[in-house]
């Protein structure tokens, strides 16, 4: 089970896909960019203290998110940024068990965008999703097209 996962990156994190695969699965069960994982939205540096995530002044990004697995575990982070990373740091704290129990749920992160959203239609936070499981929350990051927008009508269900 992995209970920390700290990295250090140099540059924009929102130009870094982190992908995490849990025992033999061929899809990943978390795909998103670096900086929306660690509540950082639109590669813009931010500070956030909370128990799941924590992301310090330092450029520290932390996930304290339980993330259990039966026999492995990948981590993938794929650049997709135009010139060489100049520095990446990262620690990932694990422990490994003889037997989880079977009531043992894996960690799940989804990220969606929607370039330009459409007045009068809902946006889908999350749908399609199956089998027991526990939603920890969203992390919405959100920017304005229009001048003096002030999210008056804006409801989230």
């Amino acid at each position: 089970r992995i209970n920390n996962v700290r990295q250090l990156v140099a540059i924009p994190a929102q130009e870094h896909i982190l992908r995490m695969f849990w025992d033999d699965a061929k899809n990943p069960a978390v795909e998103v960019p670096l900086g929306d994982f660690f509540c950082c939205g639109f590669g813009k540096e931010c500070y956030i203290n909370s128990y799941p995530i924590v992301v310090a002044p330092s450029r520290g990004l932390n996930s304290y998110f339980s993330m259990p697995f039966r026999k492995k575990a990948r981590i993938e982070l794929v650049s997709q940024h135009k010139n060489v990373i100049p520095a990446f740091f990262y620690q990932i704290d694990y422990c490994l068990y003889d037997t989880l129990p079977d009531t043992m749920l894996y960690f799940f992160a989804k990220w969606n965008r929607e370039s330009v959203t459409v007045k009068k239609k809902d946006y889908t936070i999350l749908d399609n999703v199956y089998g027991k499981g526990i939603y920890v929350g969203t992390y919405l990051a959100l920017q304005t097209l229009e001048r003096y927008w002030w999210c008056s009508e804006t409801i989230i269900q």
